[in-house]
């Protein structure tokens, strides 16, 4: 009887996890078309969070960073569009512009944080000047490509101050 009992405990504790993963995977691919002010959105954001926090090498996670802001430019779009088929005077699409351009302000950060790491490896003499510069050009590269998008973001918001 203690073997039954020990069985159907470790079948339900299985078929627990299973269901929790499948859930939880689920959740974080859906969340991946999320676009700021969407439920879902946090979890995209947390999702691609902890793969940079799972990245050990500074160039994957400066690559990272580089698909991150790819999406951030394609939520623009999207939101930017809803902006310019919108007539109402409030929508949600307003909040959503305002976390994107959030977001994008926290991932400079994120890249300047990274390029300040990186120099201070290269004068300890843990990185060498090449790989330094190659970061540099890679950071420098997503400095000025989030800049564009803030701008694009910033002037969306100015029209629909003006459409008002």
């Amino acid at each position: 009887m203690d073997m039954n009992n020990f069985k159907n405990k470790f079948v339900v504790i299985f078929t627990s996890i299973s269901v929790i993963l499948v859930a939880l995977t689920t959740s974080a691919l859906a969340s991946n078309s999320a676009k700021p002010g969407d439920l879902l959105y946090p979890l995209d954001l947390a999702t691609e969070q902890t793969q940079l926090t799972l990245t050990l090498d500074e160039e994957k996670k400066l690559e990272l960073e580089e698909e991150f802001l790819a999406e951030r430019e394609e939520e623009l779009n999207q939101i930017t569009n809803q902006v310019q088929t919108e007539t109402q005077e409030s929508n949600p699409e307003d909040k959503g512009l305002e976390i994107a351009i959030q977001n994008i302000e926290r991932q400079q950060e994120r890249i300047q944080t990274r390029l300040q790491k990186s120099e201070q490896k290269l004068q300890e003499g843990k990185l060498n000047q090449e790989q330094y510069q190659q970061r540099e050009e890679i950071a420098n590269k997503l400095m000025e490509k989030s800049q564009n998008v803030v701008n694009k973001m910033t002037q969306t918001q100015e029209k629909k101050g003006e459409k008002h």
